[in-house]
């Protein structure tokens, strides 16, 4: 149950893939040598000096495109027949660059292979074919798909302990996502002459999100000094007398590809505009703030301001770097668009109410009525159906392992031949001492 999945049998029958942007790493590298073991020609397209530097120098078939982002299409659709690829490999279906390679698969016949962060978190990757999220095909067909699984209560019982089990310890941490990430931008960065016409899907550069990123280190600190008297409020006199409101982060694709809200703003505005209507007046609202957001919007002031206009004094707080599964557990119920902490809840038996496009938001889940009604009649969570809906999940398009740490990468196409690819971990040391002339290079680039 936890070495496959529905897409990876189809992924293995590959003969000729072309990967294109993977996540930040060496993840994609390696599963370059994957195929190259499973006798597979892989195919590579790189798109700025982030792509490249992750990418074995020794590995064939790799190309750069740094045309014009709007030649892509005709670009790919060329690429594609000249080399007889037979299917595409990527990560995020919402990338600008990936959205065009989408419609050109659907264009030539050929099948697309989504990677994603994992649906159930942590130590899960996704890959499902031709999207991801609400792009999934199970995305309208998932309740009847559940209704239609089979398994015994014994099993089902059996894999969910399990996987709890293996959840207790993480396969990453957030320090080799950071050092991942600060490669990727230097390199960026650095490749631009080679890559002039290169837009990135996030808006920033290297020096300005370290100016963030320091800027938030030390903010953290000072959240978590002044945030503790509301953590353990929650979890003793409130427990159970506050809803939880859950943001994303200001960029998510997931707000602005699958729901109606512009942005985190206007959720908070209608969720606290609701709140103060028909929310009961003994209950309060707790708005967390997501942790890869702090470095980039603080919106103290926006909710001090709709806290004055709704009456909600001494109602509403607004908290950045709380214990996630406390808060959660002590709550009445979840607010959140289609962040993947709506599942958490459900794990917790935490009634949600989900307002963009969620895989999740179905019959017996989440509640099937307008936020309005939620904050005086939460459903009680169908726990055997979320267990099933759990089981399902991971079965069809989860895979156990990490993106970002070397020893988890998970084993995705069976060995063939004796193909070796790159020593990974001494490739990392030879990067941390990259010499100053070339960190210099970054201010001139």
């Amino acid at each position: 149950m936890y070495k496959d999945n529905t897409s990876t049998g189809l992924m293995s029958k590959l003969k000729r893939p072309l990967l294109l942007q993977g996540p930040i790493g060496y993840f994609f590298n390696n599963l370059m040598g994957q195929f190259l073991k499973g006798g597979a020609i892989p195919h590579k397209i790189n798109f700025n000096g982030g792509d490249k530097f992750f990418t074995d120098k020794k590995l064939k078939n790799v190309y750069d495109f740094n045309g014009q982002m709007n030649e892509f299409g005709s670009y790919l659709k060329l690429f594609i027949i000249e080399k007889n690829i037979d299917g595409i490999v990527l990560f995020g279906d919402c990338r600008p660059l990936h959205k065009v390679a989408i419609e050109i698969a659907k264009e030539v016949g050929i099948q697309v292979f989504v990677f994603e962060e994992g649906y159930i978190r942590p130590n899960y990757i996704t890959l499902e074919i031709n999207g991801v999220n609400a792009n999934s095909i199970l995305m309208n067909t998932i309740q009847e798909e559940i209704s239609k699984y089979k398994v015994s209560g014994e099993k089902l019982e059996k894999d969910f302990n399990e996987s709890k089990s293996m959840q207790n310890t993480h396969f990453h941490t957030m320090r080799d996502l950071t050092k991942l990430a600060a490669l990727y931008w230097i390199f960026l960065g650095l490749g631009k002459k080679d890559y002039p016409n290169y837009i990135h899907h996030k808006d920033g550069d290297i020096f300005q999100s370290a100016r963030y990123w320091i800027k938030s280190y030390w903010k953290k600190k000072v959240y978590k000094i002044r945030e503790k008297g509301i953590e353990n409020m929650a979890s003793k006199e409130w427990s159970k007398k506050y809803f939880l409101v859950a943001l994303q982060v200001y960029n998510d694709s997931q707000i602005k590809e699958h729901s109606n809200f512009r942005n985190n703003k206007r959720f908070i505005y209608d969720t606290m505009k609701s709140f103060s209507k028909f929310g009961y007046k003994e209950d309060k609202l707790i708005i967390k703030q997501h942790p890869l957001d702090i470095p980039y919007h603080d919106y103290t002031k926006f909710i001090e301001i709709l806290t004055r206009v709704f009456k909600l004094e001494g109602r509403v707080f607004y908290v950045h770097d709380l214990n996630l599964p406390n808060l959660l557990k002590n709550s009445k119920g979840l607010i959140t668009i289609n962040s993947t902490t709506g599942l958490s809840a459900l794990y917790h038996k935490i009634p949600v109410m989900a307002l963009g496009k969620a895989m999740y938001d179905i019959k017996g889940l989440c509640f099937q009525k307008d936020i309005n009604a939620f904050w005086r009649n939460a459903n009680k969570v169908n726990y055997d159906l979320f267990k099933k809906f759990r089981g399902f999940l991971i079965e069809k398009t989860q895979i156990v392992g990490s993106f970002y740490n070397v020893d988890k990468f998970p084993q995705i196409i069976e060995e063939k031949n004796n193909y070796k690819t790159l020593e990974i971990k001494s490739r990392i040391k030879e990067v941390i001492n990259i010499d100053r002339d070339n960190l210099e290079n970054i201010k001139k680039v």
